[in-house]
């Protein structure tokens, strides 16, 4: 069995840029020879700590990544699929029995290669194409024509089952197993912070969790910090001038880019986890926290609202009430009984999603829709 997966860029350390490196992981361990295909690669911003263990081709030639944008990328690697990919598997003598296309603009590169190679091809997708006029009808098409789709969680599922009226099977991204103990929780106390982890972009509404942080330094609760992980952006220099405004100084620690191991220890040390994206397909930094133990707080909106059991396994705050999302992070700081009772219920919630769970759901479709054309 050999399976061709394609991804659009490597360009940030996201949740689908694990998600496929878990993929490949998987197939490989089962015996299935594995290429992954993409437009671009930042190997110094995304997981530059991980990156090196998979082998990733791009479409196109790499030296191209330093003169044209990774957007554009995309786009001239979907105009020149059709010569180029044929070319690789010429080049290289090599022959795939199905082609994965996980995420925009993937599903039409899994497309053109199904088509000229006839070999059915899937869809992944965290959310429906965000296209217009007949770019999105194209799309539309194209998911169709998948032999099989599939949907990052719940409300992806939802979605994409509304957008292009056809069944996704619902299939999560996954979690690591994380370490938690009342040791590890009490000793969180002794120099306490909050967490973010989100990718620098406004989408994200990384300021709120600033204007949080201002209002928590109330006197009722122990002096936190707030520790923002993530390479930095143009919306940083946003971020840290809103630090200044708001007399934060040394408060508000920005760590950049930050290796997988070191993500889990302090993941590890957090006393509560912000997941402030007012609406986010998924969410998987909050399964993330939850398997150390630690409880999320985010909005009660579309991707976290199918993952946080509201009052359970963190709280889910009202959409846009900023107020009412501080209120729930300054409960979970003042109660050190209810912190640990949801750090706990959010370490064993998070063991329903391991990422081999989520690849079975892979393996077991893809083997039946190349079974179903013998």
């Amino acid at each position: 069995m050999k399976i061709a997966i394609f991804h659009p860029e490597f360009a940030f350390a996201g949740g689908a840029e694990r998600m496929t490196f878990e993929q490949i992981r998987y197939f490989k361990k089962i015996g299935w020879e594995v290429d992954c295909f993409t437009a671009f690669i930042d190997r110094e911003n995304c997981y530059p700590d991980k990156i090196g263990e998979y082998e990733i081709h791009q479409i196109l030639p790499g030296a191209l990544n330093r003169i044209i944008p990774h957007q554009v990328m995309v786009v001239l690697a979907t105009l020149c699929f059709a010569l180029a990919f044929p070319a690789y598997c010429l080049l290289h003598s090599t022959y795939y029995n199905f082609f994965f296309g996980s995420n925009q603009a993937a599903p039409w590169w899994a497309f053109f290669a199904s088509k000229m190679f006839k070999k059915p091809f899937a869809v992944y997708l965290n959310y429906p194409a965000r296209l217009k006029g007949p770019l999105m009808v194209v799309d539309k098409f194209i998911v169709k024509q998948a032999n099989t789709c599939f949907a990052d969680g719940k409300f992806a599922r939802l979605m994409c089952e509304k957008t292009y009226g056809r069944k996704f099977i619902n299939c999560p991204g996954g979690v690591d197993g994380g370490k938690f103990s009342r040791k590890i929780w009490e000793a969180r106390w002794r120099d306490p912070y909050i967490l973010i982890t989100n990718r620098h972009f406004p989408a994200k509404r990384i300021d709120y969790g600033i204007k949080i942080l201002k209002s928590l330094d109330t006197g009722h609760m122990p002096p936190v910090t707030l520790k923002i992980t993530g390479a930095q952006t143009k919306y940083t220099q946003t971020l840290k001038k809103l630090v200044k405004k708001y007399e934060l100084g040394n408060r508000v620690k920005f760590l950049d880019l930050i290796a997988d191991k070191d993500l889990k220890t302090l993941y590890r040390g957090a006393l509560v986890y912000l997941y402030t994206a007012p609406s986010e397909d998924f969410g998987l930094g909050i399964l993330e926290a939850m398997a150390c133990g630690v409880p999320p707080v985010a909005w009660n909106n579309a991707g976290p609202k199918y993952i946080v059991e509201n009052g359970k396994t963190g709280f889910l705050a009202k959409p846009g009430d900023l107020d009412n999302f501080t209120d729930k992070v300054k409960k979970l700081l003042v109660s050190r009984r209810m912190n640990f009772k949801m750090a706990l219920a959010a370490h064993v919630y998070s063991g329903e999603y391991p990422w081999d769970a989520h690849a079975r759901i892979l393996e077991h479709n893809i083997k039946g829709e190349i079974h179903s054309l013998v």
